[in-house]
């Protein structure tokens, strides 16, 4: 029986899957070799190889003849077994039960622990079943953003900076539009008031209450069924569902890819169906030229959005 040893070897220069899968297609021609398995990520490359035939030099100079940087590792972390990540897209304690479960259930992993707080995972691994690349992709498969914590340090992987602008803006854009909302509903509520208090102290009918509330600005109506406040409610509640829930929409889609959910979906779902129903029973009452204006809820998706993008805002912040 021939005897199978393995060796690391880092790899510079490569820039895509198509350099990957150069090196692993030629270096499996050559005799020797029994298997290779590439990280672009990483940059390193696992060979098994029969050291009787060839030598990890020879194996490091048939990398350097297809044009890439590569040098014979000491050692590496990887090869015994233990993988440390960076993992970003966790939003609550229901992503990190996701990312270790699955990967527990995953054939060659031995143990593995996600901080949220720290956006780190610690794996352990059998190297014999399962690799670096493939413990990466399936963190990937469930709609997280998995990277090598870096050698030097330097806490790169406590950089939250691309999510607190990614938060900002969304509560920026929620915000913009949910101040003239909250506007108008709060005109709204004291006009309500103003009028359950003259019907109080005048004796007025319902249908002088009625004739009395339509001639308010906003209750005017542009067509029959649409008000001027369900209208610009609707316009300012349309951005604001497009672009300040982007991410959550994002999110929410891969959970549900995965067949989980998680407090994206819940927000999702919370938002859309407020915003579907207004939408829904605005042109229904345009429909039938109802004279009395439907009550909707575009005020609950910017209000929702604008609350929930600052507490990301601020979590990503404190960590």
């Amino acid at each position: 029986t021939k005897t199978i040893s393995k060796c690391y070897v880092q790899v510079t220069g490569m820039t895509c899957a198509s350099c990957v899968a150069n090196i692993e297609r030629n270096l499996r021609r050559e005799d020797g070799i029994h298997s290779i398995l590439v990280a672009l990520m990483a940059g390193k490359a696992e060979v098994r190889y029969n050291p009787a035939v060839i030598h990890p030099s020879a194996i490091a100079e048939l990398i350097r003849e297809l044009g890439f940087g590569a040098t014979v590792m000491e050692n590496c972390g990887e090869g015994d077994g233990i993988l440390e990540l960076v993992v970003r897209g966790m939003t609550c304690a229901s992503c990190v039960h996701k990312i270790e479960s699955t990967l527990m259930k995953t054939n060659g992993v031995l143990y593995c622990s996600v901080a949220l707080a720290t956006n780190k995972a610690h794996i352990k691994y059998d190297p014999e079943i399962i690799g670096p690349r493939d413990v990466i992709q399936v963190i990937k498969d469930l709609g997280f953003t998995p990277s090598l914590v870096k050698k030097d340090r330097s806490a790169s992987h406590l950089d939250h900076k691309q999510e607190i602008r990614q938060w900002k803006r969304s509560f920026v854009v929620s915000l913009v539009f949910c101040i003239p909302v909250m506007g108008l509903m709060i005109y709204m509520m004291v006009m309500d008031s103003q009028l359950a208090d003259a019907r109080a102290h005048h004796n007025m009918s319902i249908e002088e209450m009625e004739a009395l509330h339509s001639s308010m600005v906003l209750e005017y109506q542009l067509l029959p069924g649409l008000s001027v406040m369900n209208f610009l409610s609707f316009l300012l509640c349309v951005p604001v569902q497009m672009f300040g829930g982007w991410h959550f929409y994002i999110q929410a889609y891969k959970a549900l890819k995965h067949k989980t959910a998680n407090m994206d979906v819940l927000i999702v779902l919370a938002t859309s169906i407020a915003f579907v129903y207004s939408f829904v029973i605005l042109l229904v009452a345009m429909a039938e030229k109802a004279k009395v204006n439907p009550v909707t809820f575009f005020d609950t998706p910017p209000m929702l959005f604008v609350f929930i993008s600052l507490g990301r805002w601020l979590e990503h912040v404190a960590k």
